[in-house]
């Protein structure tokens, strides 16, 4: 007894498949897991430093933006008028064998993680 499927069914599986592919390749980008710890945006920078260790890099600067909200541990703050960001970004060299990372993180908290090249 063979399972007769209706036409359009492969192009919902394939459709299906390709929607989790995409899924898990964007959730890759939002966490990082370091040794048998995993950090996430959204974390504090408190909790990856002792999760992660010391990173190989840090670059601080402050940016300016205009209106718009900003996310914090107590929730989301709307703003009118121009505000200022505190940026850090953390980069970590874990070899030649495997990617750099460099983490974001915007008034102490983690909004990117970016997957680099091989370290040294």
């Amino acid at each position: 007894m063979s399972l007769m499927l209706p036409a359009s069914a492969p192009h919902r599986l394939l459709a299906a498949v390709v929607l989790a592919v995409v899924i898990g390749v964007a959730g890759d980008a939002a966490a990082l897991r370091c040794g048998n710890k995993l950090v996430r945006v959204g974390d504090d920078a408190a909790k990856v430093l002792r999760r992660c260790g010391e990173p190989a890099f840090v670059t601080r600067r402050q940016v300016w933006r205009n209106g718009g909200r900003r996310h914090t541990a107590h929730g989301t703050i709307y703003y009118r008028g121009d505000y200022s960001v505190d940026v850090e970004e953390w980069t970590y060299d874990r070899g030649p064998r495997r990617f750099g990372q460099r983490l974001v993180f915007e008034n102490g908290y983690l909004v990117e993680i970016e997957r680099l090249g091989y370290g040294n």
